[in-house]
């Protein structure tokens, strides 16, 4: 895994073959090994946490901020207070992706729905609507 980051972010015009990046990632996640139907998003979370330890073990990264964890790390953070002593708990837990829903507008195959584009913010404010209710 780490030779194949090196050549996809070496800034060099290099190819990876659809068949190196797939031996790669055998090698380096055996769950996925083979031609077995996986799902999409657990194959995304698995494959950026594996390329993020191999950045954090890499001696020239140490130190260093890791790039797959400023762009796809988070963290869900809640609060729950008691309503009879007054008291706060919080949780955090942390995440690579967020599940995301098309608002409702936009679960249609009317061509009208076409016109109109479904944009990153109002399908986190989705999101958030369904957590408050």
């Amino acid at each position: 895994m780490h030779g194949l980051l090196r050549v996809l972010w070496s800034g060099k015009w290099a190819q990876v073959s659809p068949h190196g990046f797939l031996q790669a990632v055998w090698r380096a996640i055996p769950a996925f090994k083979g031609h077995l139907q996986h799902d999409a998003q657990e194959f995304l979370c698995e494959l950026l946490d594996k390329m993020s330890n191999e950045i954090q073990a890499l001696p020239q990264c140490k130190g260093l901020k890791n790039i797959i964890d400023q762009s796809f790390r988070g963290e869900f953070v809640s609060q729950v207070t008691c309503k009879g002593c007054e008291s706060v708990s919080c949780c955090s837990e942390p995440f690579l992706d967020v599940s995301l829903e098309f608002p409702r507008r936009f679960q249609s195959t009317n061509s009208q729905m076409y016109k109109n584009m479904c944009h990153l913010t109002g399908m986190l404010e989705t999101q958030v609507e369904s957590v408050w209710t």
